[in-house]
């Protein structure tokens, strides 16, 4: 039954509509708290544990957010700074829009429309998250970029 394309998509529609029911919800708190909750409430909808805060991917996250605006440059590096020592497995999501809004609810739901950082949000790997945002100018234009960190503990 879940091979069936039909169904597949009913699914994707019923999960999409669950999620956009929720993200009101998630009004409190800092932008950084509000997208892990949202992504978290994501989780939840796919029958996944949430993930747990760590304060070593917040930071890291965030120094990437304004690595990539002080250098004009939107994209993943080979290694994500945080420290190999306390984590088995890392994976990253990057988003960037203009202006300096927050926009949770978008940026989940366009995570979750893109299969590769869907993998990565919904990945039952994963145990723990940082979120850091950054606002400033990409080019001459004010943007904000936001990037997610997420691990597992050795």
């Amino acid at each position: 039954m879940s091979g069936n394309p039909r169904f597949r998509l009913v699914h994707a529609i019923a999960v999409a509509v669950l999620v956009l029911a929720l993200l009101p919800a998630v009004a409190s708190g800092s932008p950084e708290s509000r997208l892990l909750a949202g992504i978290n409430q994501a989780r939840s909808a796919h029958g996944l544990p949430g993930l747990r805060h760590s304060g070593n991917l917040d930071r890291s996250a965030g120094r990437y957010s304004r690595y990539m605006l002080a250098r004009d440059y939107f994209g993943h590096l080979s290694r994500i700074s945080a420290s190999w020592s306390r984590w088995s497995w890392l994976g990253e999501n990057l988003a960037m829009y203009r202006g300096w809004g927050t926009r949770v609810g978008s940026i989940v739901r366009g995570w979750l429309n893109s299969p590769p950082h869907r993998q990565i949000m919904l990945s039952a790997r994963y145990r723990f998250g940082g979120v850091g945002y950054a606002h400033g100018r990409m080019g001459r234009r004010r943007s904000t970029t936001v990037t997610l960190q997420v691990g597992r503990r050795r």
